[in-house]
């Protein structure tokens, strides 16, 4: 576990340990960073890797429902449980569809796809690049339909576009030069240490307030994301590989963008802050145990 730790996760915590000191440091324009990473280098990522594809249809199918009952399964219960039980004592309707948010959508991408390319090599990176392509377009359409009832954010994500993009050149049997491949795989994989860089300096941003929920809710994040992930899996009968990344990547901190959504919205955004950071923190922890277990 320890070779797993030093080898594996610590490097990825040490470059987001590196974005969140400098973003601490120095005072510049995040966004453009972050624009370069959503809107070119990870699209690039998302089409050479579906492009290079040669995973069997079912199992294509099968993450795509797997992924789409995980996030109903685990937003609407959560979004109950909490109505009903009201266990952290929040009457705050924006505060419950905000938690819920931050439990059900987990960083997939900015921690995710990182963390399963140094784990699992190329054929489990490609598992996990259809993961968040899925989760993406949940996120950006259930999760604000959750949010305020509109859609509309959705058209406005890049790795659709890119992904219709290699479907297209694969289903027509169209083969790229092989300079324009090796281009996009480059300048795709460059956008993962830049994805723990930004995660880093977006976590150095964000203000933690309401400590003591941020840190109950994210444990409690971690054994809903643990029975949900897993229930499912034996639902959908996802074995070996794509079982492990499945599990690993629904079971990471939350995602980032759910700050930027509930900001957005007005939907108790200085509690889901404190969820992301406490999050991440924790995960330092129980991710290494997790794929200990695996």
């Amino acid at each position: 576990m320890l070779k797993i730790i030093l080898e594996k996760i610590l490097p990825l915590y040490f470059l987001i340990l590196s974005g969140y000191v400098f973003g601490k440091r120095k005072n510049y324009d995040l966004q453009y960073s972050l624009d370069i990473v959503f809107y070119l280098l990870a699209p690039i990522l998302v089409f050479i890797s579906f492009y290079k594809f040669h995973l069997e249809n079912i199992n294509i199918f099968s993450l795509v429902f797997a992924n789409t009952f995980y996030i109903f399964l685990n937003l609407f219960l959560t979004y109950f449980m909490l109505k009903k039980l009201n266990i952290f004592n929040i009457q705050n309707e924006n505060s419950h569809k905000g938690i819920a948010l931050s439990i059900a959508f987990s960083n997939v991408a900015y921690l995710g796809l990182p963390l399963i390319y140094f784990l699992y090599g190329e054929q489990g990176f490609q598992i996990a690049v259809l993961n968040f392509l899925v989760i993406s377009i949940l996120h950006f359409s259930l999760g604000i339909y959750f949010l305020v009832g509109k859609t509309y954010e959705l058209f406005k994500i890049p790795f659709i576009y890119a992904f219709a993009l290699a479907y297209i050149l694969k289903y027509f049997k169209i083969k790229l030069n092989p300079s324009i491949i090796n281009f996009c795989e480059l300048t795709g994989k460059s956008s993962l240490p830049l994805m723990l860089l930004n995660l880093g300096t977006r976590l150095s941003k964000i203000t933690t307030e309401k400590v003591k929920e941020g840190f109950f809710i994210s444990l409690l994040k971690i054994f809903i994301n643990l029975i949900f992930a897993l229930l499912v899996a034996k639902i959908f009968n996802l074995q070996g590989l794509i079982k492990k990344v499945f599990v690993i990547q629904n079971m990471l901190p939350s995602a980032i963008l759910n700050y930027v959504f509930c900001e957005k919205y007005n939907k108790d955004p200085t509690l889901v802050a404190s969820i992301i950071f406490f999050s991440t923190l924790l995960s330092i922890i129980y991710i290494p145990i997790l794929i200990f277990l695996f």
